[in-house]
């Protein structure tokens, strides 16, 4: 046996994830998301998502939040964690990029399940308590379109400036790298927002 240090584990057995060696897990008593690795122990939710998970797990558990799963997408390296829909708490899914070492993001999908199945990717979702499941394959749906809603989410990007934080900031110039044309609006923190903005092609 190999000791790790820290005093963690997981009263969700169904957020435990094995993949090639690496080990991922849900601590809900200690407000973490934790990878097991030959490179040791890393609560991997301290990095920059500490707040924001700490205050989910609150919000779960406030609602008798009790189903953590948890997956992991081969293709694009990401790990994905769930905490799953409960009372007034709409649900909270990560992205964790494992190939980059940081979060990409939070998601507008929870499922009841994830799946791995040769080189494909699968969420399911029961419905009303039915035992049919929504299978839903990230690689062939509508984006931000799940589990047959009807209705796409929003796509935002959040984005800190910590310098100088009592001075105004004027940004020049805003890129996008995408395979097709975007229309976005820009709001502040205070809540001022822009008109649609439409991206031109530049080489």
């Amino acid at each position: 046996l190999v000791p790790y240090g820290g005093d963690f584990g997981t009263q969700n057995p169904e957020s435990a994830l094995v993949k090639d060696g690496v080990v991922y897990f849900a601590d809900k008593q200690r407000r973490s998301i934790v990878r097991l690795s030959n490179r040791g122990l890393a609560v991997i939710s301290d990095q920059d998502i500490k707040s924001r998970v700490d205050s989910a797990f609150d919000d779960w558990e406030a609602a008798d939040g009790s189903k953590i799963v948890s997956g992991y997408d081969p293709d694009d390296d990401i790990y994905y964690v769930t905490l799953s829909p409960s009372g007034s708490f709409g649900g909270l899914t990560l992205g964790y990029d494992e190939k980059r070492d940081f979060w990409q993001g939070t998601y507008t999908f929870y499922p009841d399940m994830y799946a791995h199945i040769r080189d494909k990717f699968f969420a399911a979702k029961y419905v009303d308590a039915s035992p049919d499941v929504f299978i839903h394959e990230f690689s062939t749906q509508n984006s931000n379109s799940f589990f047959d809603s009807g209705s796409r989410a929003l796509s935002k990007v959040t984005v800190v400036a910590n310098a100088y934080p009592s001075m105004v900031k004027a940004y020049n110039s805003i890129s996008l790298e995408s395979d097709s044309a975007w229309t976005a609006s820009l709001e502040s923190s205070s809540g001022q927002t822009t008109s649609n903005l439409s991206f031109v092609e530049k080489e």
